[in-house]
């Protein structure tokens, strides 16, 4: 093994491979592993991993295979940054076209219902879906480290298992969360808004309770499968897609009903990405 190898080169006598997670030692060899790489490609550290694996049966034409692979495998940088922007980049298009499904709507109020409208949707959009999005994300986030090991570990059956948990507690929390809102919406809005805006946020509370719910559901457990597989293009386009129907769906319905338009678009929207 390389570490065994770079062990015998410093002179280590009865070295073993669990010696590895001494960090001293650990350090020592990488930088004797790191400074022979670099005498043997002649100091080229800028260059490109692609051209300088296939320059080393040239200029070493007695490396033997096994030293070929262990320089390459040690130069993963170029497909490292390319593999990020493949996955982060639609992960980042998508939180921007979530966050056009999440501020629209108030956009779209202002616009043909009037400014004074958009108070008591933008009260009770925002305490609704602080209040719910904290609480499932915190359990995302407990949640989705394991989810991401085992998946590593032992593939898509380790990961379908270690979902069970997660799965669970979604199906517990969610209802239990949004039915919170969506029941006592009056005693809620009576408690957190002024006369001005209670009676429109008590009007949009369990719609926006249940889009929230869904939402989270979405995000919080439908969209792990994206992430794993690394398909987080076929995430984004979803999202897309719900940013999509929910502009429609608000040109239709907030010049009938208002505040509660949007809200029941933004359900519309939410299911059509839970769907999809």
């Amino acid at each position: 093994a390389p570490g065994r190898e770079l062990a015998r080169g410093l002179g280590l006598d009865g070295f073993s491979t669990d010696q590895l997670f001494d960090p001293a030692l650990n350090v020592r060899l990488g930088v004797r592993h790191l400074a022979a790489q670099i005498e043997r490609f002649d100091g080229d550290v800028n260059g490109h991993p692609a051209r300088r694996d296939a320059e080393l049966p040239r200029r070493h034409p007695r490396a033997d295979g096994r030293a070929h692979r262990l320089f390459r495998d040690a130069q993963p940088f170029e497909g490292a940054r390319l593999a990020l922007k493949q996955y982060g980049a639609p992960l980042t298009l998508t939180y921007l076209a979530a966050k056009i499904l999440d501020v629209s709507d108030r956009f779209m109020i202002a616009w043909l219902k009037g400014t004074e409208a958009v108070a008591g949707y933008a009260a009770a959009y925002d305490l609704t879906q602080q209040s719910i999005g904290a609480l499932l994300n915190v359990l995302f986030l407990a949640a989705y480290p394991r989810i991401t090991a085992v998946w590593e570990a032992r593939g898509a059956g380790g990961a379908a298992e270690a979902m069970v948990p997660h799965t669970r507690a979604m199906l517990l929390l969610v209802p239990f969360a949004a039915g919170a809102f969506f029941h006592f919406a009056a005693d809620i809005s009576n408690l957190a808004f002024g006369g001005d805006l209670r009676d429109d946020a008590t009007r949009v509370m369990p719609w926006i309770a249940t889009a929230v719910a869904i939402g989270c559901f979405k995000n919080y457990y439908l969209d792990v499968g994206f992430q794993l597989t690394k398909k987080t293009g076929m995430q984004l386009r979803v999202t897309v897609i719900m940013a999509l129907v929910n502009v429609a769906m608000n040109f239709a319905l907030i010049p009938m009903l208002g505040g509660e338009g949007a809200a029941i678009s933004t359900v519309i929207a939410m299911l059509v990405g839970a769907g999809l």
